[in-house]
């Protein structure tokens, strides 16, 4: 039996639809699903997908259903493809320390949702990606749905390319702080947690890079993460200008950082 299955057009709920037995309604709506599954804002899954609210109502694309799995998260009126990444210093469960703050950056062999198809070489997909730390550092005031704990950084998907090559994951170190490549944590394979030393310094010239110089590193290190992002000179827009911010670096030509 070959019988072709289209993707489904999702429509947008309100949280008023009731379960049902077909269709006679239960007391629970999918609001009472809602704030059972999703009130942990603070937790990985939901605070990714909360990042890519908050980057997609800057951007004004919040108007249809969020695609599961696409080759990236959102695409602008003009075109663009952005990625969005997130991270946190303080996670749900119990830590001994802050999380370091690090992201996913690897090619990966995209899948289109539409077309249910995948591509057959890894690359970064998107034109440019937004990483969106929740900066914030005190447990008992911390607030996801307070866009001035986040902080934005954007920076053009050619520049990851160019200085970063098949490097799996990136981190964020704070200002003044000693660029490392190991990290402490509390969940490993957790974003935003510990993880193994995956990256790759797969070229000379990356090592070359301020923060990455393997010279500095102690041997075995030479596999660990690349340098912070900041030595790549990402833009840092408040929320209010991260549209503005993403149009413009999305568009930059290659090679000008």
């Amino acid at each position: 039996m070959n019988t072709e299955l289209p993707r489904i057009e999702m429509v947008t709920k309100t949280g008023d639809e009731p379960f049902h037995a077909d269709r006679e309604n239960l007391p629970q709506t999918l609001l009472d699903y809602w704030r059972w599954s999703g009130s942990d804002l603070v937790s990985n899954a939901q605070r990714g997908i909360l990042a890519e609210f908050l980057v997609g109502s800057a951007l004004q694309m919040t108007d249809r259903v969020r695609l599961e799995r696409d080759a990236y998260d959102i695409r602008t009126p003009s075109g663009l493809k952005v990625e969005v990444k997130n991270s946190a210093y303080i996670q749900s469960w119990s830590q001994t320390d802050y999380s370091t703050i690090t992201f996913d950056i690897a090619p990966k062999k995209s899948w289109d949702a539409k077309e249910d198809k995948s591509d057959s070489v890894s690359k970064r997909s998107a034109d440019v990606y937004v990483f969106c730390p929740l900066a914030h550092r005190d447990q008992n005031s911390i607030d996801p749905l307070n866009v001035s704990q986040w902080e934005f950084y954007v920076a053009a998907t050619s520049v990851l390319d160019e200085r970063c090559g098949e490097q799996k994951t990136i981190r964020l170190a704070a200002r003044g702080e000693t660029p490392r490549c190991t990290e402490n944590g509390d969940a490993p394979g957790q974003q935003g947690a510990p993880r193994a030393n995956t990256g790759l310094y797969s070229t000379e010239k990356q090592r070359s890079w301020p923060g990455c110089s393997a010279v500095r590193m102690q041997r075995g290190f030479h596999h660990g993460l690349l340098g912070p992002l900041r030595t790549l000179e990402p833009e840092q827009p408040s929320y209010a200008t991260l549209r503005e911010t993403v149009e413009r670096v999305g568009r930059r030509p290659s090679g000008v950082g």
